[in-house]
């Protein structure tokens, strides 16, 4: 049974009773658009994605039909537990599927085309914040094992780190890692 975009899209607008011009309204497409995504005549670009999903409610992931699991329950009294779900990990789990994405597509007879880099990419952003939020996990794991003076201390070593230029978001000469 294959996905269609259109009538998922259709579906949740009607649960959320909007009509077609309040949707577009609000994701800053034109109706026709819409109109045209949902017939399934065109399908929408990922940014165009991301906006239909935000005006809805909801993430891209999940307008696709992919369903968001439940929270991950980590084990705190386990320093392995974090250790398996350092930001590396991740990165280096969504390095292998996308290896395999493509051999599947070459495999099958098919070619990469726009659908497959653009299933990358949504993969991609999951990944990211799934590193990202590991990253938060991880700090505030490390965190709550620190006494008050060692928590003071920790603050001060990350406020002198985003006095390097090296590690700030906001310069333009690094990539965000």
């Amino acid at each position: 049974m294959n996905f269609d975009l259109g009538k998922h899209i259709k579906k949740l607008r009607a649960s959320k009773h909007m009509t077609q011009a309040q949707l577009s309204d609000k994701a800053g497409i034109s109706v026709m658009s819409l109109r045209r995504y949902e017939n399934g005549d065109r399908k929408p670009s990922i940014d165009i994605l991301r906006k239909i999903a935000a005006a809805l409610g909801t993430n891209h992931l999940e307008l696709l039909g992919l369903t968001v699991g439940a929270p991950i329950e980590i084990n705190t009294s386990n320093d392995n537990d974090f250790e398996k779900m350092s930001p590396d990990n991740i990165r280096d789990s969504y390095g292998r599927i996308a290896d395999r994405v493509i051999r599947a597509a070459v495999n099958t007879g098919g070619s990469i085309n726009d659908d497959t880099v653009e299933a990358m990419l949504i993969l991609q952003d999951g990944i990211e914040g799934a590193a990202s939020f590991a990253n938060h996990k991880l700090l505030e794991h490390y965190y709550g094992q620190l006494n008050a003076e060692g928590q003071k201390k920790a603050v001060e070593r990350i406020q002198e780190l985003t006095e390097v230029p090296k590690y700030r978001k906001d310069n333009p000469d690094n990539e965000d890692i």
